[in-house]
């Protein structure tokens, strides 16, 4: 990321946030029908936010990290930059 957090639009952290969620899906090998049926999301849903044509919800991250398995961390791309990380 070469943008810091704070300098960030809406749309570009929903970018981030489907890319990141993209990533993980294509990573895992899980595909999107199982994701569907595991957090009650509509397919079309579902795609439309992959496309980021509008916004995941914190809910919604939760119930796909928890549908892989994973923390949701990585899925709420961009992580926050520390104060040590700006100062340094």
């Amino acid at each position: 990321m070469t943008n810091t957090v704070m300098n960030m639009t809406n749309t570009d952290i929903d970018h981030e946030i489907a890319q990141a969620v993209n990533s993980a899906i294509d990573q895992s090998g899980i595909k999107k029908k199982f994701l569907c049926e595991k957090t009650g999301m509509p397919y079309s849903t579902l795609n439309s936010k992959l496309r980021a044509y509008s916004s995941f919800t914190v809910a919604e991250i939760y119930a796909i990290a928890d549908a892989m398995k994973i923390s949701p961390n990585p899925l709420l791309a961009p992580q926050p930059v520390s104060s040590q990380e700006l100062t340094a």
